[in-house]
């Protein structure tokens, strides 16, 4: 069990490697990162506009329910929905076009670090394995480097969406419930507040509880280390295993049965692969 100290100093050590990362994003292609930041708080900020006009209709029907104000909060809810619609759809494409530079992209930021570095360096074969490991802990889990931008994305819609919520929610416990509504008076008293608060705290803090709790779990050195063996597995004998210029020696030394055996005790689920290793076997 990690003491607090051992906790804040993996808290340090993370945020300094995220905002390290983000530099490197920065520098490489800052239009990728600001499509995903302007998409993020635009799709976070904008769905509080359609509540917001709901709120004013449900307002104006339960008390004077006047038809040009319905008319007005009607006409307001269509013309926000179909500006909204319409601002979404290009943003969305814009970050799209953006998205679809991600690969390349990170590929020469790897490039880069090679290049830089010297022959002796590159030429040794403990910067092969670490480069080998970068590629399958993306394969397996998308994480490294690549994954900062879709965390930041979440953080920031996270933000921005509590910003609008706290936003509305304000009037909750500002406005009193009218005093001719016997019925819903208790909505008044102070401990129906100090009730609401609490159930807002437990949700905030129980939700990142437990996703980090189960994200542990999948993130066991010895399951990760079992899942990046059985992909390499996979990627050598469902598809290294299928090109042409090793045809001759797969069938002459029979490694196609080799691979049979290997999938099979590594990997529970090879029955629902079979299909895929026997069409690329061409067996």
């Amino acid at each position: 069990m990690k003491t607090w100290k051992e906790k804040k100093t993996i808290y340090a050590e993370t945020s300094s490697l995220h905002f390290r990362a983000i530099k490197i994003w920065w520098k490489i292609s800052p239009m990728i990162f600001i499509s995903k930041v302007v998409y993020a708080i635009y799709s976070a900020l904008t769905p509080y506009i359609g509540i917001y006009i709901s709120a004013l209709f449900i307002n104006e029907l339960s008390n004077q329910r006047r038809p040009e104000e319905l008319k007005k909060l009607v006409l307001l809810s269509l013309i926000s929905a179909l500006i909204i619609a319409v601002i979404d759809g290009i943003i969305q494409k814009w970050k799209e076009f953006y998205d679809n530079e991600y690969y390349y992209k990170k590929e020469k930021i790897f490039t880069n670090k090679l290049l830089d570095m010297d022959f002796c360096d590159i030429d040794d074969q403990k910067t092969h394995d670490k480069l080998s490991q970068i590629k399958q802990n993306e394969n397996w889990n998308n994480s490294g480097i690549g994954k900062v931008l879709g965390m930041t994305e979440e953080i920031l819609g996270a933000l921005f969406g509590m910003i609008g919520s706290i936003t509305l929610s304000i009037s909750l416990f500002i406005k009193k419930v009218p005093e001719n509504n016997i019925s819903m008076q208790y909505l008044n008293h102070p401990l129906f507040l100090i009730f609401i608060v609490a159930i807002m705290f437990v949700v905030i803090i129980l939700s990142p509880l437990c996703h980090n709790k189960a994200y542990s779990y999948l993130m066991n050195n010895d399951f990760v280390e079992n899942i990046k063996y059985t992909n390499r597995l996979y990627l050598f004998n469902c598809w290294d295993l299928a090109n042409y210029s090793r045809a001759a020696d797969v069938r002459i030394y029979q490694q196609n049965e080799y691979s049979i055996c290997q999938l099979n005790e590594s990997c529970s689920s090879f029955h629902l692969l079979y299909p895929i290793y026997k069409k690329n076997m061409r067996l």
